[in-house]
Formats: C-alpha cells, structure tokens, sequence
C-alpha cells in the first residue's frame, strides 16, 4: 500500500506549482463546505465551489500522463504488481477528486430543500448529513461525478501524451463523444437505477486498462504484420523553414483541418450560445498551447545561428505567429458557419471573435514566458485566462449584458497579452539552455 500512497502524493504535490494549486483547492473547497454548513447560503458560495474543484482537479493534471508513461515502463512489469499499483493509484486520484462535488451538493441541498423533499426514500429519508452520504442521490451524483473526471483525464492524456495533430484531434473529440452517452447513464433522477452510471464507469476503467496495458503489444503485432507506414510529401506543397522544424511547426494546415472535425460534430448537438463560445475558445487555447515548449526546443536553433537572444526571440515567435494564426483562422471561420448554420445571435460573433484571437494569442505569449518549466505565477496565469474565457462566454450569451462590459474585459486580456509578452521577451534576454525543462 506504501507505493500507491507514494504514487497519490506524487500526484498532488511532487511539482512545486502542483503543490500549491492542489493546497489552494483543498482550502477552497473547505471553506466552501464551512460557508455552507453554517452560513446556509449556496447561491453565494457557487464561485468559490466551482474555483477550488477547477485548482483541485488541475493539480492532477500531470497524472494521466505519469501512469501512462509507468504503466508502460519496463521497470512497472517487473515489479510485483507493479501495473495494478500505478492503475489503483490512478483510480484512488479520480475518486478523490470526484468527491467534493457531490459532497458540496448534498451539503448544499440540505440547507435549501424542503423537509418533505428530504424525506423521500431517494434523499435517505433523514436530514443528517452521514445519512445522506449512504443515499442513492449521493452515489447517482459521485458515481456521474468519478466518470466525468475519468473523462478529462483522458482529455489531458491524449493533449500531453500525443503532442501532433492526432493528439489533439483525439482530445477535441472526448467532449464530443460526451454528448453521444444516453440520459440514462449520466442523468441524477429517482427512477433511474444506479447500476446505469455505474457500469458506464467500470466499461471506461476497463478500457483504460485494455488501452494501456494490451494496446501497445497489439499495435506492435501489427506492425510487424503489416508493416509501418512511410510518410511522403508532396512536391508542390509549402516547405517547411528551419525554424519551423526545429520548433516542431511544419504544416500548421494540418492542425487547422483537424479542428473541423470535432466542430463539425458538435454542431449537431450543442445549440447553447455560451456553451458553443466556451467550446472554440477552448480551442483558441490549445492553438497557442504548443509554444509552451518553445524555450527548450530553441536550443538547437540558437546553437546553429549567430542571433543574440533577443533576435532569437523575434524570430521563434513569428514562427508561432505564423503557425498559430493558421488555427485562430480557421476557427474564426468555422464559428461564421456555425453561427449561420445553428441561427446564433449577432452578438456572439461580436464577442467571440475577439475572444477566440485573445485566447489564442494570451496563451501563446504565456507558453513563450515558460522559459523554467511552468512556475506557480505561470499556472495562476492560466488558471485565470480560463475564468476569464468563461465569464466572457457567460456574459456574452445573456441579452441583458451590454456590450461595453464584455470589451472591458476583453480589453482587460489585451492589456495582460502585451503584459505577458514583455515578459516572454525580459525571460528570453536571460534565457539558459542548461535549466530548460523538457
């Protein structure tokens, strides 16, 4: 059990900036829980709740990528049980970030439900709170809560794991594949048995371990077979600089195609003007994601030119100019069609266009910045370009917001892009190969 207890705690605090977030989660979320308990007002409390789940959960956002990469190690299969250990850990990390949710919501449904709400047979027919954590609504809720967790695990495993345009392209679509589950599975209601969610939680686990533990022998099995495919490029097509290649930037085309799959998708679903805008902005920050690895790859450029750091600089990020505004590009136009195709308001191309290029171009100053790996400041950073993507997404899709709120905080972004690339350009003046993290 020691080990598993080592994994857990490597999970949630053996990065420094994790550390801190996971800390800043777990003090959120019990003041929430104190705020509620004794203050009894959870419409107020809605903001701090959401904010200490989003620091609790983004604490853990190198796990997927540490059990993948040990469940696949050698050492792992010569250990005993060594792959059940890192699978357990990684089961234990879901379930205790799933938890406060559900928690929260029954805390919270006890303060404000009638008494003959509570007393139904789904609510335990008691109003004690450790009553409340045996009933079928608590266990609706943390079971739906664990498989949506599961879910953005496998998000940000694909998006670290997979760094090209299949690794994105598969992270695009999880969220897609969300809204092709049944009610039945995910929905908290009195008529619907708790075995539906909870054999929709153990089919993903078992597929997780089938994926990590079988895929690798099955896919050498069918190279071997088969034989690898050979890439070829074409004569005619653009021809990747220097730069590009060094930074991992050839054909930005690929990456902008590659978003009008899962657009295309979600189009027949989602219909939400708020939910579509949150949506493209998500992939406004994936696109300026990528210049997070700019500092460490920019070693062997600088090794093979005569630039000081400065021009160096200048030149790395019209590389990412270049390759970033293929993406904002595309998914300017793919949110013109599906406005016009699903019959969304005006002012959401007035607010989202804007949005899409500030989230794009913020992110990618805030990944040319990342000179030392990422820092706690650079994670709060994010941490907050996300708040901001969706309070603007919010805002947006009321009627009664006026528009001169949303350009201030629109503005407001502006004013933090520049901020952050006077900082990308004071880091990259001192910059040093020798403490660039991988």
């Amino acid at each position: 059990m020691k080990p598993v207890l080592r994994l857990l705690y490597g999970y949630f605090f053996a990065v420094p900036w994790l550390r801190w977030l996971s800390l800043a989660g777990v003090a959120t979320l019990v003041l929430s829980a104190l705020y509620l308990l004794f203050i009894a007002q959870p419409f107020a409390v809605q903001g701090l709740a959401v904010a200490g789940l989003m620091a609790l959960f983004f604490g853990t956002a190198l796990m997927p990528l540490m059990v993948g990469r040990l469940a696949r190690s050698k050492q792992a299969a010569l250990l005993p049980w060594g792959r059940a250990r890192i699978l357990l850990s990684a089961l234990l990390t879901t379930a205790i970030v799933a938890f406060p949710l559900p928690l929260l919501g029954v805390i919270a449904l006890m303060t404000v439900a009638p008494k003959a709400t509570l007393e139904a047979a789904f609510y335990g027919n008691g109003n004690s709170l450790a009553q409340f954590l045996t009933t079928t609504f608590f266990w609706q809720m943390y079971v739906v809560c664990a498989w949506q967790c599961t879910s953005l695990y496998i998000v940000l495993w694909f998006a670290t794991h997979e760094r090209g345009v299949a690794g994105m392209l598969k992270s695009l679509l999880i969220p897609v594949a969300v809204l092709f589950v049944p009610p039945r599975f995910v929905r908290i209601d009195p008529t619907i048995s708790l075995a539906w969610p909870l054999s929709l939680l153990l089919a993903t686990w078992f597929l997780i371990v089938a994926y990590l533990l079988w895929w690798p022998r099955i896919a050498a099995r069918l190279t071997r077979r088969f034989g690898g495919i050979t890439a070829t490029t074409s004569k005619g097509g653009r021809v990747a600089s220097e730069v590009d290649l060094i930074l991992e930037l050839d054909r930005p085309w690929r990456f902008a195609l590659a978003q009008s799959v899962p657009i295309a998708v979600a189009a027949l679903f989602i219909r939400e003007p708020a939910a579509w805008l949150f949506y493209l902005t998500i992939f406004g920050v994936i696109a300026g994601a990528r210049a997070g690895r700019a500092a460490m790859l920019s070693r062997t450029l600088w090794l093979r030119s005569d630039a000081d750091r400065r021009a160096l600089f200048d030149r790395v990020e019209k590389a990412f100019w270049t390759h970033t505004g293929y993406q904002l590009a595309a998914l300017i136009a793919l949110m013109v069609a599906v406005g016009t195709f699903i019959d969304l308001p005006t002012r959401f191309l007035g607010a989202g266009i804007p949005l899409i290029l500030l989230s794009g171009t913020t992110t990618m100053y805030l990944g040319l910045a990342m000179t030392r790996g990422i820092r706690f400041g650079d994670a709060v950073s994010a941490v907050a370009l996300m708040l901001a993507a969706m309070s603007i997404a919010l805002l947006a899709a009321k009627e009664s917001t006026p528009l001169a709120a949303i350009a201030g905080i629109e503005a407001a972004l502006a004013v933090a892009t520049l901020a952050l690339r006077a900082l990308a350009v004071r880091r990259w003046s001192a910059l040093d190969w020798s403490i660039c993290r991988r």
